[in-house]
């Protein structure tokens, strides 16, 4: 039969998630029947990956969707899975980096009510107040599917909420009944589901920026996120040769600006002092003099 879990596999196939970095747990058994259905009927799914550790997971998802610029997904044990992403969540947030993480919730129902009912004491003690709570400060998005007619809709908004700018992670849960669900087969028009894109800036925002590069002595640009889009790289390269302005990154998140560039002027941590490019901003000798200061104190 096809479920609400067949139906987030599908979505997951139509945004074009390649990826399930995985820690199954007792909530799963509907995905994991949905999984294998796939593969036995030769329908598209994502490659599972198992996980034994939830950070391991995050991280993984983290480092793909940098490199191919697409969010990936992360299944995860209900309450303490969703703990156990840990710092990996706060990873994702601050880099904005898309991940949807997925996370099953404890049975509602007890008594065979309907299919998935509780089946073992430990449904019990992982049923918390608020699951979602527990990334709510570091998530663009969060949700429940309640019911799997509406799995595969909630799915594509949540990765649209993860690839609309600023990026970043993304959480839904299901209640096991829910993922074991029957629902009716439908397709999903899924260019409703497009990330919403950044403006651009107003004519006169545009105007007083390039007076005032124009107009500045020392200019100074400082990054740590604009590598996330690769066709930025080599604008901001071409930006600074024009104008002869330094680049600096501040705890990258990206490779923002090559560091051989002549206008590279290095990286800014949490050193307790100022940094030296910026307090010379605007008002320092010309650059090879700078560049030359610096590598002599090297």
């Amino acid at each position: 039969m096809y479920t609400a879990s067949s139906a987030i596999l599908d979505a997951l196939t139509e945004a074009g998630v390649e990826y399930l970095f995985a820690n199954f747990g007792s909530d799963h058994p509907g995905l994991i029947e949905a999984i294998a259905q796939a593969r036995a009927e030769n329908r598209p799914c994502p490659k599972v990956i198992t996980s034994p550790t939830e950070m391991v997971a995050m991280s993984a998802a983290h480092g793909f969707a940098q490199a191919r610029g697409r969010a990936q997904a992360v299944l995860v044990h209900v309450d303490c899975g969703t703990q156990a992403l840990g710092g990996a969540v706060h990873n994702a947030a601050k880099g904005r980096v898309p991940v949807l993480i997925i996370a099953g919730m404890s049975p509602a129902t007890q008594e065979g009510e309907a299919r998935g009912s509780r089946n073992e004491f430990i449904q019990w003690i992982q049923d918390v107040p608020d699951q979602r709570g527990l990334v709510r400060g570091y998530v663009r998005y969060e949700n429940e599917i309640r019911v799997g007619a509406n799995a595969r809709q909630i799915v594509h908004r949540a990765l649209q909420f993860a690839h609309s700018a600023p990026n970043g992670p993304v959480y839904v849960t299901a209640a096991r009944e829910v993922l074991e669900s029957e629902v009716t087969r439908a397709s999903q028009d899924v260019t409703r589901w497009q990330p919403v894109l950044p403006s651009g800036l107003n004519p006169d925002a545009a105007r007083e920026i390039a007076g005032a590069l124009a107009a500045a002595e020392r200019p100074l640009i400082v990054t740590s996120y604009l590598g996330r889009c690769p066709a930025a790289v080599m604008e901001l390269v071409s930006l600074a040769e024009q104008l002869g302005i330094g680049v600096i990154e501040s705890v990258p998140n990206h490779v923002n600006f090559p560091t051989t560039h002549p206008c590279y002027l290095g990286v800014q941590w949490n050193e307790r002092c100022q940094n030296e490019a910026l307090a010379q901003a605007d008002s320092c000798p010309p650059l090879s003099v700078w560049r030359s200061s610096r590598c002599q104190r090297r």
